[in-house]
């Protein structure tokens, strides 16, 4: 498995999987960078939102076409998209995922007991937000950030 995580800028995180399926989402992106754009320009990034995640999210300086998916708690996903779209910055079609819509207190332990006859599931990587804010990725083998 090949799994790393790293810095591309002073406020900005890409975490890069292996495991996803779609070959131009393998990066989450946690922060803000004006580097984004000079990784491989099909590369499209999941945007993770956290309260305590390095970076802004409120200074938008990725060009949103790189943005495919934007997950976080309601409550951050609610103030960004709102200015975000009064700043006309979300024009693109973007998925939004409400990461505490899902089922209450599952630990990534659970999570995984219960995926683990998923041939498919099995071979992702997945992010846990907690209400504190902070992001967990990680994968049926391994936490990796």
């Amino acid at each position: 498995m090949n799994t790393r995580v790293f810095n591309i800028g002073r406020e900005c995180f890409v975490i890069f999987s292996d495991e996803l399926n779609n070959r131009k989402e393998k990066f989450s992106l946690i922060g803000n960078s004006e580097k984004i754009n000079d990784l491989d320009s099909d590369v499209k990034f999941v945007r993770l939102l956290s309260n305590y995640y390095p970076g802004d999210p409120f200074r938008y300086n990725d060009t949103p076409e790189r943005i495919s998916k934007i997950i976080g708690l309601n409550a951050n996903l609610k103030s960004y998209v709102s200015y975000s779209q009064n700043s006309r910055l979300l024009d693109s079609p973007i998925q939004i995922i409400v990461a505490d819509n899902n089922d209450a207190g599952i630990t990534e332990r659970k999570f995984i007991k219960k995926i683990e006859n998923d041939v498919i599931k099995k071979r992702h990587s997945f992010a846990s937000f907690y209400k504190d804010g902070n992001v967990r990725i990680f994968n049926k083998n391994e936490l990796f950030f």
